[in-house]
């Protein structure tokens, strides 16, 4: 298993044998102005934002299509491995990375 970063140990774990699981599907999902700081109490700007989409070991059966973040407090959509196809993602005006 692996871990998504920023989280304490013991969350946000990740992993699997099957590259090909669906994790369902997402269509058409708008993110606006997210990406809450969770660096601890009285933490802004600690550098340890929420991410508009996070995908962790996320299988290619999956469906993600049409989705868009916009004016996140950090990245729009991060991929911590797994084998997803995403298609027609918009990423705009975030604070950090698009993708």
């Amino acid at each position: 298993t692996n871990s998504v970063e920023g989280l304490d140990p013991g969350f946000g774990t990740y992993g699997g044998t099957n590259s090909t699981d669906s994790s369902g599907t997402l269509k058409y999902v708008r993110v606006w102005y997210g990406g809450a700081d969770i660096g601890g109490p009285r933490s802004e700007d600690s550098g340890n934002e929420i991410n508009g989409i996070t995908f962790a070991g996320v299988g290619s059966s999956t469906t993600v299509e049409f989705c868009e973040v916009a004016w996140n407090n950090d990245d729009g959509f991060e991929f911590f491995g797994g084998t997803v196809n995403v298609r027609w993602l918009s990423s705009i005006y975030n604070k950090d990375d698009a993708f």
